[in-house]
């Protein structure tokens, strides 16, 4: 019965291109249109009846598109002896200190606070978190991720919250835990080099930013210095010129980049009869540019941020909450909780 329901995508690791692109082809690949969609992290458990209480979350929601997105509590263990936190307190996405906001990438950076009370519905969100995000299917239709964004890690969360945010959809955490990360990596290896990797990287946080501060998608200015290709390795180790900005479907007028069905990819499964142009600036905009139903400057003061100057207000630093008494006091942020380094300087 899995197997009738499980659909799996399997490359070899010089293949794979990041986050980005592992979430672009499961959707592009993989998704069939269904009703719901739920993005997780690898090492991520569940709590009991976890999709009725998600689908159910959804309904309590203020709005009528909105994702729940953020980051999850912490489970320890493998297999039988697997042991979800007990914790209560929810958590809301937040920015970093206004000293760490930014990175040296200019990327945003995100954390989770801990709320000092329990909601009585999903709180509303400015941020949101890859993850652990859940909608409707049609978020996959409407905010297809970004094709051309090999290698990215940070700039992944804050691009698509603006993209989804500026075509109507609203963010909010959830009202109670339902879903666990693992954190820790410690027990297990893991690698971060590819070859021509830390080139197309630089590309894609260009196109971030290009994103970010209302600048065309398809348009590098001599400024960002973007190259044009980044030499990546095939399974057999051969080099292989790859266009960074090369699309994993065609768009037609009027399909607004819309995640083809399976019927439509090529036999292959390698490409649809969709195909976007790396040099069709419409396209690029249309789709994976700012929405048509907010503005990048209605994103910028729901959220507090500056993305021109690399700012943040108080306003970011509480996830738009009023005070800082809306927090709890105990522990400053999920990852002072992990680390069971309280507020006062004491450790659980």
């Amino acid at each position: 019965e899995m197997r009738a329901n499980v659909r799996q995508l399997s490359m070899p690791w010089r293949s794979a291109r990041g986050p980005c692109h592992a979430r672009q082809l499961i959707q592009s690949r993989l998704f069939a249109s269904e009703d719901y969609y739920l993005q997780i992290d690898s090492h991520t458990r569940f709590a009991p009846n976890w999709d009725e209480a998600l689908i159910r979350m959804l309904s309590r929601c203020a709005s009528a598109k909105p994702v729940i997105s953020t980051y999850p509590l912490p489970y320890e263990g493998e297999g039988s002896t697997v042991s979800l936190s007990t914790e209560t307190h929810l958590t809301l996405l937040c920015t970093q200190d206004a000293a760490r906001a930014f990175d040296s990438d200019s990327m945003l950076r995100f954390r989770a606070r801990f709320l000092r009370d329990a909601p009585v519905a999903p709180v509303p969100s400015a941020f949101w978190a890859a993850g652990f995000s859940f909608s409707s299917g049609a978020l996959v239709h409407e905010v297809p991720y970004d094709p051309h964004l090999p290698f990215l890690f940070f700039g992944e969360e804050v691009s698509m919250a603006l993209r989804m945010w500026t075509r109507g959809w609203d963010l909010f955490a959830p009202d109670r835990h339902v879903v666990f990360h693992r954190w820790t990596r410690c027990y297990r290896s893991t690698f971060w080099e590819v070859p021509g990797g830390a080139e197309a990287k630089r590309a894609s946080q260009q196109r971030v930013r290009r994103l970010l501060t209302g600048r065309s998608l398809a348009a590098p200015s001599a400024r960002d210095g973007a190259p044009g290709e980044a030499q990546l390795h095939d399974e057999e180790g051969a080099v292989a010129a790859e266009k960074v900005g090369a699309a994993p479907y065609r768009l037609k007028d009027g399909s607004h980049g819309r995640t083809p069905s399976p019927e439509e990819v090529s036999s292959d499964g390698t490409r649809s009869v969709f195909e976007a142009s790396a040099n069709d600036v419409r396209a690029h905009d249309a789709v994976w540019g700012v929405g048509p139903v907010r503005t990048l400057r209605d994103y910028e003061t729901f959220a507090g941020v500056d993305f021109s100057t690399c700012t943040v207000s108080a306003q970011s630093n509480q996830g738009g909450l009023p005070s800082e008494q809306c927090f709890w006091d105990r522990f400053a942020e999920l990852s002072a909780f992990l680390e069971g380094t309280r507020v006062d300087g004491g450790r659980n």
